[in-house]
């Protein structure tokens, strides 16, 4: 893990890549992924001089519950990073409660990339927490610190978290950040600094990255004009002239990646539309179904009728009800959670869409309106090693890859985004649940942090269906 995202480097890259490890590996104690990380291997990594700390610690209720199944190996992994004098970095979605707020803190996790409302970012601020403001939330945040009279900006960073090329291509990254912090009340110092030297000295790397002086990496960013409006000139790295007026210039290093790298959707077998098909407990008649959606934050389980035929309960696309599955890709087991699924998706006959970056098991996800497209969608997913596929009535009509690790692409970003302008303009041919066109939040769909509530996972010892609760623990049916 470590060495792939060092080789771009290796082989010439100036891009800088600190690796965090991974917290949620598994992100819960009733999911398998691709490896596994406990203590004994955290401790292992951080000998490897990059290695700056552990990443977003996502499962809350395991790290403050002595008694939830996975409590021994989320701390055992923050022990070794502390001992390591690694950053344990934290992940505070809707913790909002100053108690909360304060055991958050306590508990070591140095920072929060998740602050989404304005007094949570300034109360979270307030208590110690690094803030690490993304996308529109910099506005958000920058605004409210601002109102209250923050002076030391110093413990605040800009992200670019959950923004993929042709996003970034259309919207700009880091420059847009800066702008976006200027626009909204950070003095323009403090918006270059949380851009560069305070997030270098979050991570105990000042004395490479981050400012301009002796014995640093000459990472230099020439503007043109008023530094408010970053409108960048040229681009040094180590020193080089690497970009002027949006070019490269340097050599792009060109690398064969590995098998383990590129072939990562592991199927037991091809799919069938009986593989998504889900059995009632009686021939005909009626169904009591669960019915799930993204960022599902309810305690109780949301339910509908629906018809059975032949033994199988039928979906309602008409009332925006279709199915969702998560797909086993790691091990190639033949594990498949599915269920009844509302909020987003297609709404078009025989439809669907699948995409392989599943936050955070990163096992397939579809959405659907019939097991036929299910399937279709889900095996040539498969064929292209990972990406997006869209299934319109019983037919592939646009597909992106992400042949690396099933998450990314070796493509120029220009191209990216031209199949992902592709996919979108397919999409527009089909009816959609809710906002029209490819819901980017499918990537969320079955994201397995709090304040989630209850999820769909892959089926497991005890639980048949896969649907549980993140926070209790409680297993599910569901049909019945």
């Amino acid at each position: 893990n470590i060495e792939f995202w060092l080789e771009a480097q290796k082989r010439g890259s100036p891009l800088k890549i600190y690796p965090a490890l991974a917290s949620a590996c598994p992100p819960t104690a009733v999911e398998r992924t691709g490896g596994y990380y406990d203590g004994q291997e955290i401790a292992r990594l951080h000998a490897e001089p990059t290695v700056v700390g552990l990443d977003e610690v996502m499962d809350w209720p395991a790290v403050w519950d002595p008694s939830h199944p996975d409590y021994a190996r989320i701390w055992s992994t923050m022990q070794a990073t502390r001992k390591a004098r690694g950053v344990i970095e934290g992940h505070g979605t809707a913790l909002r409660d100053l108690a909360t707020i304060n055991a958050f803190a306590a508990a070591g996790l140095s920072s929060d990339h998740e602050g989404r409302i304005a007094n949570e970012i300034a109360e979270k601020h307030e208590h110690g927490i690094f803030i690490q403001l993304k996308k529109e939330f910099v506005a958000v945040g920058v605004a409210e610190l601002a109102r209250r009279g923050v002076r030391d900006w110093s413990n605040i960073a800009l992200c670019t978290d959950d923004r993929d090329a042709a996003e970034a291509l259309k919207h700009g990254t880091m420059n847009a950040h800066i702008r976006s912090a200027i626009e909204a009340g950070a003095p323009v110092e403090a918006a270059y600094a949380m851009a560069s030297y305070y997030p270098a000295r979050h991570h105990h790397l000042e004395a490479e990255v981050g400012s301009i002086a002796p014995g640093r990496f000459a990472d230099i960013v020439l503007l043109r004009g008023d530094p408010a409006a970053v409108a960048i000139r040229e681009v040094f790295a180590n020193g080089e002239l690497a970009a002027r007026d949006g070019t490269y210039l340097l050599p792009i290093p060109k690398i064969r990646w590995p098998r383990w790298a590129t072939r990562t959707i592991k199927l037991k077998r091809a799919l069938t539309a009986r593989d998504f098909s889900i059995r009632a407990p009686r021939r005909s008649g009626t169904a009591q179904v669960a019915v799930q959606r993204d960022m599902y934050r309810q305690p109780g389980i949301v339910s509908a009728e629906l018809p059975i035929i032949g033994g199988l309960v039928q979906s309602a696309p008409e009332r925006d009800i279709i199915k969702v599955a998560t797909v086993e890709r790691h091990h190639a087991t033949g594990g498949i959670g599915k269920m009844f699924w509302t909020g987003m998706g297609p709404k078009s006959p025989d439809s669907a869409l699948a995409l392989s970056v599943a936050h955070d098991a990163h096992h397939i996800t579809v959405v659907g309106t019939s097991d036929r497209a299910m399937a279709l969608a889900v095996n040539k997913l498969a064929s292209l090693q990972g990406g997006w596929v869209l299934v319109d009535r019983g037919r592939v009509t646009a597909t992106v890859r992400l042949e690396i690790a099933g998450l990314m692409t070796a493509r120029p970003a220009a191209a990216f985004a031209e199949d992902m302008a592709a996919l979108e303009t397919a999409a527009s041919a089909l009816e959609w649940i809710g906002a029209p066109g490819i819901p980017r939040r499918l990537a969320f769909a079955l994201i397995t942090c709090t304040p989630n509530t209850w999820r769909l996972v892959l089926p497991y010892k005890g639980n048949p269906s896969g649907l549980f609760n993140l926070v209790t623990r409680e297993a599910h049916p569901t049909v019945w």
